[in-house]
């Protein structure tokens, strides 16, 4: 185990939907540079509709980090693909079991190694325009087969400013 593990207990995430890291990564570099020069680096990235495909070469690299990717669906053109980039001094590994795609939704997954237990960290991605009630339902069997300290985040598409109109949105 890592020794800044051991000293820092606070764990820092930003989620972000990038929209194509061809178009927009050098950006989100840009940003990145601005927020590590603070006092709290952000340990994890994680990026939404990546649309990079498993056979595309690419040098999208953060220095002073690491990554684990699921590539996005062979044949769409954008709207897939998931990264998490977290800082190289971190003890994180994939996880296949949190890693998944399905009709509704997909998910990246990793448990990272600290002095107190695994912490998993997932990212999610909803499918725009899927059915909510089936990814409300396919979302709650996966989180219900999940154990221990978990961090969600994601981009779940759906518009949380019309709970009063859509029992959906408050069951979310």
């Amino acid at each position: 185990m890592s020794n800044y593990c051991k000293r820092n207990t606070n764990i820092s995430l930003l989620t972000l939907n990038i929209n194509g890291c061809k178009g927009n990564f050098y950006e989100f570099i840009a940003m990145h540079n601005i927020l590590h020069s603070g006092t709290l680096p952000i340990q994890f990235y994680c990026l939404n509709e990546t649309n990079i495909k498993s056979d595309e070469p690419h040098d999208f690299v953060i220095p002073g980090y690491r990554s684990i990717t699921l590539p996005s669906i062979r044949n769409k053109q954008k709207g897939s693909g998931l990264s998490i980039y977290f800082m190289n001094k971190l003890n994180f590994t994939k996880n296949q079991s949190l890693t998944t795609r399905n009709q509704y939704f997909e998910c990246l997954g990793g448990n990272l190694n600290t002095n107190h237990g695994i912490v998993k960290v997932i990212v999610f991605y909803r499918f725009n325009n899927t059915n909510i009630k089936k990814f409300l339902n396919e979302f709650t069997s996966l989180l219900s087969k999940i154990n221990g300290p978990t961090i969600i985040s994601g981009d779940f598409n759906i518009f949380i400013f019309k709970y009063k109109i859509t029992s959906h949105v408050s069951d979310f």
